[in-house]
């Protein structure tokens, strides 16, 4: 009962703990989780997290909805707006310092999935903050993490436009992980694996769950039975 700040804060740290001493990929998404803290304080929760990323080589993904565009640290700042054509773009507003992490994401684009028609996200080796406006579907994108990793066949996870949604993330080695979810089709859900150079590694559309083999590309089990990751 101290605060929703003081929550996500020891949240924060008690994800860090809980990877750092596990097998799983060292990746964490963080969906709005400065969401009560004031925004003066926006800079320092950031740079904590940085700290944290490096020293515990964990890559890191912030959604916010503060405005954070004056903010500049190590991170990667992605800002998503909407052109013209009411389509929503991302851009990069600062890279970051760009250390190496062997085992990062290089990216995750969402094609037809909710709002976003066809939205690419490059990931930074350690953090990347991403912000915007309220209701312009930046949280879809922690969505789209989960769809990939379990499979998550909601219809309305298609954008209204399209026939079908995907989700692809670009793995460490250059490979793609693909998950697509049709509105009609007999294969509705469809699983992939291309390589860099194009080739098929993995396809599956056996429908319902996740293939089992996706837990060779993604390390991203529960622990102890909680989600750590997302």
């Amino acid at each position: 009962d101290n605060g929703g700040a003081l929550t996500n804060v020891i949240s924060m740290g008690l994800r860090f703990i809980v990877l750092s001493r596990s097998a799983n990929r060292r990746f964490l998404v963080f969906d709005e989780a400065d969401a009560w803290i004031k925004p003066g304080n926006i800079p320092l929760f950031v740079k904590v997290i940085e700290e944290l990323s490096v020293k515990l080589g964990i890559q890191v993904v912030i959604i916010s909805h503060h405005d954070i565009e004056k903010f500049k640290g190590d991170s990667r700042i992605i800002k998503l707006e909407r052109n013209s054509a009411a389509n929503i773009i991302s851009s990069i507003e600062a890279i970051g310092n760009e250390k190496q992490n062997i085992g990062a994401f290089k990216s995750i684009r969402l094609r037809g999935y909710k709002s976003h028609t066809n939205t690419l996200l490059e990931l930074h080796p350690f953090v990347t903050v991403i912000y915007g406006d309220n209701n312009i579907g930046k949280s879809h994108i922690s969505r789209a993490f989960n769809s990939i990793r379990n499979s998550d066949t909601v219809e309305n996870n298609i954008n209204h436009k399209a026939k079908f949604c995907r989700v692809e993330i670009t793995l460490e080695d250059g490979n793609t992980l693909y998950w697509e979810y049709h509105r009609s089709s007999k294969r509705r859900t469809r699983y992939k694996v291309i390589s860099k150079e194009g080739g098929d590694i993995e396809y599956s559309d056996a429908g319902g769950k996740a293939p089992v083999w996706i837990d060779d590309f993604l390390f991203m089990d529960p622990i102890n039975g909680l989600d750590v990751h997302i």
